[in-house]
């Protein structure tokens, strides 16, 4: 079985950190809490590194919006590994083509046609949490 690996982005604290927990109410299917450490150190025994998360249902801002947005690794990596929202460039030989957001399957279907039929590169430049003014 391949492991699953996620990352989240706290849309009050504005930050994004790896998750290492995830938690599901077992009857209804429902995620309850998303747990993750920002490890500042690789050597780190946790100690000094700062936690995130919490309810997965915590409501922000105004409109209310989910707190936690949860992003799926794609299983691709370029110059960092490819996650859902990232942005990115897409290049043929040194010529930049687009830039294009991998926010769903269909798009990650076609960014892999893209490489398979046609030899293309890309590079994650941002996402757009972080990055929106990136966003094409």
């Amino acid at each position: 079985m391949r492991e699953v690996h996620f990352r989240a982005f706290d849309r009050k604290a504005k930050v994004m950190f790896p998750v290492h927990k995830l938690e599901w109410n077992k009857i209804s299917n429902n995620l309850l809490h998303i747990g993750g450490v920002d490890i500042q150190d690789k050597e780190s025994d946790y100690a000094g590194d700062v936690y995130y998360g919490g309810p997965a249902n915590k409501k922000t801002g105004t409109p209310p919006v989910e707190r936690y947005v949860l992003m799926q690794r794609t299983g691709l990596h370029a110059n960092q590994p490819l996650y859902f929202d990232d942005i990115i460039d897409i290049y043929f030989g040194d010529r930049k083509d687009r830039r294009m957001i991998i926010s769903n399957l269909w798009e990650l279907v076609d960014l892999i046609n893209l490489i398979l039929d046609y030899g293309a590169k890309f590079v994650v430049v941002g996402n757009i949490y972080e990055n929106p003014e990136l966003i094409p």
